[in-house]
């Protein structure tokens, strides 16, 4: 059986989170922007999520799709249970000596 292969347009235009939500970015923010209100423009940065009734269209063609958690390459021990009502996934990556020392 050949691999599940992600539509590559719903991997441009969505990404799951953590919980396996979809997240979209909203539109009416890549032109004509000097004539909108800047508390627009600033309200329309923010991601969205896919609406419910959306959701199961969108699922099927996203499948495959990771979250950012699953492709972080060493994530970072979440903060113990109660003190933060969210998890975060942290990248770390490591930073080699050279380029800290100074010469002198």
């Amino acid at each position: 059986m050949p691999k599940m292969k992600t539509h590559r347009g719903a991997a441009k235009r969505f990404r799951k989170t953590g919980t396996g939500k979809l997240v979209r970015v909203q539109g009416h923010v890549k032109h004509y922007l000097e004539h909108k209100p800047g508390t627009l423009r600033r309200r329309l940065q923010r991601n969205g999520l896919v609406s419910k009734a959306d959701a199961p269209r969108i699922r099927p063609a996203a499948r495959p799709l990771q979250s950012r958690c699953a492709r972080s390459e060493s994530p970072i021990a979440t903060p113990p249970p109660g003190k933060y009502s969210f998890q975060r996934c942290v990248t770390v990556r490591a930073v080699s000596g050279s380029q800290n020392s100074s010469s002198g």
